[in-house]
């Protein structure tokens, strides 16, 4: 029984002593390798800021500058309208007309006075007719030859007057030269007096001619 005893204590110790020279002589496990330390990059520079100016000191005491005003722009008609653009209200109320003062123009006061003649301008003299007008009248309407025949005519004053009756050049507010009928569109430049004249010098017939006129007094 003993040696059975002994026998047992010396297999546990050389199971022990197995256990610890395998542990010994165990192989040890590769490590993973250790990262490359990465090469240093460039350093960024740093920015150098200007040096600010120091600030000027403002005195307390002083009062503050009031800043003009600014002048409010003119706005005008602009190539923008007929394009497309759209424009603002104030620059479209600049362009639009003022209704008031267009209906004031429109309705603003005036007399008219019909001036009608029939003269027959002799053959080979002038005729003339002593216009009823003053400075600011405008004179407008047609004078008119009743068988197409052809006369000559002008609006004189008494010095034209005189040269044209002595056949001599002279100054004129109208003048049209061998014409069947004729238009007037006149103002009066001054108070006159003035002649409406008729040439028939050089003629052989009587013209006889209508004088359809009208006086626009304001």
């Amino acid at each position: 029984m003993v040696g059975f005893l002994y026998a047992l204590v010396a297999i546990l110790v050389l199971l022990g002593l197995a256990i610890i020279v395998g542990v010994v002589t165990r192989p040890k496990k590769p490590q993973p390798a250790a990262p490359k330390p990465e090469k240093p990059g460039p350093k960024p520079v740093p920015s150098i800021k200007k040096s600010e100016t120091s600030p000027t000191p403002v005195h307390t005491s002083a009062k503050p500058q009031s800043t003009p005003a600014k002048p409010q722009p003119e706005f005008g008609p602009t190539n923008a309208m007929m394009t497309g653009i759209r424009i603002g209200r104030d620059a479209l109320k600049s362009v639009r007309p003022d209704p008031t003062n267009s209906s004031r123009e429109q309705s603003r006061p005036f007399k008219e006075e019909p001036i009608r003649r029939h003269c027959e301008v002799m053959a080979g003299r002038v005729t003339t007719v002593k216009l009823p007008v003053v400075k600011g009248d405008y004179v407008y309407g047609r004078l008119l030859e009743k068988d197409g025949m052809e006369f000559t005519w002008a609006i004189v004053d008494p010095k034209g007057l005189g040269l044209m009756e002595r056949g001599s050049q002279f100054p004129a507010q109208k003048f049209e030269t061998d014409v069947p009928s004729a238009t007037v569109d006149w103002t009066v430049p001054s108070d006159g007096p003035w002649f409406l004249a008729f040439d028939a010098t050089g003629k052989q017939y009587i013209r006889d001619v209508d004088v359809e006129l009208w006086r626009r007094t304001m």
